[in-house]
């Protein structure tokens, strides 16, 4: 009896722990990590028409700060190919930005998310661009 005892309060012990545990790393989750492509994008709040190929373009977001994108062109018809694609690391700043460094390009992006979505805005001259990516 004390055993049966000692095993119930042992499973008890170990879900408790478990049910801990599991909402501490849930708030610990970067949002940026997973799978996302390309979803649209916009000039000056105008969306651009994406191509068939723009839309499997993908970053994959590693929780080991390592990071990889692949993006396609339209080769003919509706056949895509890999225009370019990178390996590299990724770093939350903490402050709503992301560092980002393929081979030697460094990027800093400051990261908007809403729901399953995320998007990014660059300002060349007067124009504003946003891209916006989806969570596979």
């Amino acid at each position: 009896m004390i055993i049966k005892k000692r095993i119930l309060f042992f499973s008890i012990l170990i879900l408790f722990i478990n049910a801990c545990s599991s909402d501490d790393d849930s708030q610990s989750i970067d949002p940026l990590i997973g799978t996302w492509t390309f979803y649209k994008s916009f000039d000056n709040d105008v969306e651009v028409p994406s191509e068939f190929c723009d839309l499997k373009e993908t970053l994959i977001v590693n929780p080991d700060g390592t990071s990889s994108f692949t993006v396609y062109t339209n080769d003919s018809g509706d056949i895509c190919k890999i225009l370019d694609s990178g390996i590299g690391t990724w770093v939350n700043n903490r402050n709503g930005s992301y560092l980002f460094i393929f081979e030697a390009v460094r990027s800093i992006l400051v990261i908007t998310f809403e729901d399953d979505t995320f998007y990014f805005e660059e300002i060349v001259g007067t124009n504003t661009y946003r891209e916006v990516y989806i969570r596979n």
